[in-house]
């Protein structure tokens, strides 16, 4: 059992909430867009914090009503793809690092033992790879969000509020700082020399371990710059994927009479006429070489449809929630109740991001 009142752990939460001050006093001047997404974000993944193997539709539900917000399950699913956590076993594999690191957090808390700080320590070292081999850059954040998920009543200062409003980097580097007290208050730490005890009956070890820590810093500082200006590029990347996907769902809008979904319809359609060997008058041949340019270049910006045009089958909820569904509600509580439906619209993906342009339609056949 963690004592609140115990003077150590009091310290030691000072010392963390004067890290979390300080990591979000340097955000202020970011976007508000970008704040706002961050603190969406962190809002959602508190949630998985709390209860990883849910369903979409139902993160979906529980932030419109703990946080007034008018979701659906393709929004989280749009989030999921976005943090690249779309893969329901990386995800689990995601909180359940962030769990096992919150558990050995709290173990060194009620203990002060060394052995489970250095557990600590040694956990958040270890990168959880995505299935391209690569960290995840949203592992430390999920890391903070678990501790004060996992341990409310250790919120002693609020601090979980401010957590909200950190994205990577800031929260990689305020997860650092929590390590450094958590070893202060395990006693592992050394005699610190600050400007006042500067004389000679400092020892020369200490000085010694003063310029270690002020390296230390100094290398952290580096690598904090470094991480941000990757956040930066990430950003202007996601601005650029951004502006494509608009362009190509105001293609495939109604106002412009779902382009994208006629032009798979013409292909279908001139492929027909060709095998039949039936032969283009002249006066419209311009406009099948104008339309088999549009299809060439929509393939080569890796533009492409996500269910198969004007297919009938038989799904579940789970398998058409990111799509427009049109007839009879399914039951929230029959998560095997299966509807026959046809595909209106294919629905369009940007696949190199993994980003969906254009949800597909479908209507069920009563």
């Amino acid at each position: 059992m963690i004592d609140v009142n115990d003077k150590k752990i009091i310290q030691l939460f000072s010392a963390i909430h004067e890290s979390a001050v300080k990591q979000v006093s340097q955000i202020q001047n970011q976007d508000k867009d970008l704040n706002d997404d961050i603190l969406y974000t962190n809002r959602l993944f508190k949630m998985l914090c709390s209860d990883s193997t849910l369903e979409p539709r139902m993160y979906a539900e529980k932030m419109n009503t703990t946080y007034d917000y008018d979701l659906r399950g393709y929004n989280i699913i749009t989030t999921f793809r976005k943090r690249h956590v779309s893969n329901p076993k990386k995800r689990q594999e995601l909180f359940t690092w962030a769990d096992e690191l919150a558990s050995m957090f709290g173990k060194a808390l009620e203990s002060g033992d060394e052995k489970f700080y250095q557990q600590f320590a040694d956990k958040m070292e270890q990168n959880v790879l995505s299935d391209k081999g690569e960290p995840y850059r949203v592992q430390h954040r999920l890391g903070c969000l678990m501790l004060f998920t996992k341990y409310q009543n250790i919120d002693i200062n609020h601090d979980s509020k401010l957590v909200e409003q950190l994205g990577d980097a800031y929260a990689r580097y305020f997860l650092y700082d929590i390590r450094d007290a958590l070893k202060a208050y395990c006693g592992m730490a050394k005699k610190t020399v600050s400007k006042q005890t500067l004389d000679k009956t400092v020892s020369v070890d200490e000085y010694i371990y003063r310029i270690e820590q002020l390296e230390s810093e100094l290398e952290r500082k580096d690598m904090m710059l470094k991480d941000l200006q990757d956040e930066f590029e990430e950003r202007i990347e996601e601005n650029k994927t951004k502006e494509l996907a608009e362009f190509f769902s105001r293609l495939n809008s109604e106002r412009y009479g779902c382009i994208l979904d006629w032009l798979l319809d013409f292909q279908k359609g001139a492929s027909k006429l060709k095998k039949n060997h039936y032969e283009i008058p002249p006066e419209i041949s311009g406009l099948f070489i104008t339309a088999k340019n549009l299809i060439k270049f929509i393939k080569e910006s890796n533009i492409n449809p996500i269910m198969k045009p004007h297919e009938e089958k038989i799904v579940k909820f789970s398998e058409i929630e990111s799509c427009d569904y049109e007839g009879t509600p399914f039951s929230s509580n029959d998560t095997e109740e299966e509807k026959m439906i046809k595909v209106i619209s294919p629905g369009w993906k940007y696949t190199e991001k993994d980003l969906q342009i254009s949800r597909p339609k479908v209507k069920e056949i009563v």
